[in-house]
């Protein structure tokens, strides 16, 4: 599974890169850039929590690259 973000309707709030930095950083526009990676099991209680902090719902899980 891998983290995407729809920077059309993000607002940059920067609750994503604040509340969870090992899985989206901020990049110099303020805008989220996910960390491209799979994400291990371990991690999606913080991929939850990432979803749960977007207050426009910008933020979502792929799975095989298609979303779900």
């Amino acid at each position: 599974m891998r983290i995407k973000i729809n920077l059309k309707t993000c607002i940059k709030t920067g609750q994503c890169y604040y509340m969870h930095p090992d899985l989206v950083q901020r990049a110099p526009d303020d805008s989220p850039v996910v960390i491209d990676r799979d994400l291990t099991e371990e991690e999606r209680p913080d991929a939850d929590s990432l979803i749960g902090s977007c207050p426009v719902g910008a933020i979502r899980l792929s799975r095989n690259g298609r979303t779900p």
